[in-house]
């Protein structure tokens, strides 16, 4: 399987105004219930096995989309009626537990206990490359110094500085 890995800087394609600095990965795994039908299934899974199943992610956007469309058209099949985006992870985790369907969850909260009492990582190597963190900091422009001076000023007239 060749997931395709972006990185900090190809995210940041036309931002060019924003200094960025690396913060670590976020690990991302893809889970099952305790008691889904994948859950008997063999221990080196494939995209055929995975094209099987509904998939539930918080968009279809980076990191997911890709390899999520990348498993079903391995397969021969269409993915787009098969994966359901849902961004609020509590109505996630109910449609996995309830439906089968797998789902996606921070690789740290995985290990978590309350985790496991419910749901298990599916043994699927380098399913999700690691989302890589930055802070992005917007760069000073030439405008920063007379703009600091007028908020200075409405700071000491007792209104606040604008945000832009």
């Amino acid at each position: 399987m060749n997931r395709r890995r972006g990185g900090i800087d190809e995210a940041f394609t036309g931002w060019p105004e924003f200094e960025r600095r690396s913060i670590g990965a976020n690990g991302i795994d893809a889970v099952r219930a305790q008691r889904s039908p994948i859950a008997g299934g063999p221990p080196g899974l494939t995209d055929g096995h995975l094209a099987n199943f509904d998939f539930v992610c918080p968009s279809d956007s980076k990191p997911y989309g890709a390899p999520i469309r990348e498993i079903y058209e391995n397969a021969g099949t269409s993915g787009s009626k098969r994966c359901i985006s849902w961004t609020i992870f509590l109505f996630m985790a109910r449609i996995v537990a309830k439906t089968g369907a797998i789902g996606m969850v921070n690789r740290a909260y995985a290990k978590s206990t309350s985790f496991g009492r419910s749901f298990a990582t599916l043994d699927h190597p380098n399913f999700f490359p690691p989302a890589q963190l930055c802070c992005a900091i917007r760069q000073a422009s030439r405008h920063a110094p007379r703009r600091a001076r007028a908020d200075g000023r409405l700071a000491r007239c007792g209104q606040p500085p604008r945000m832009t």
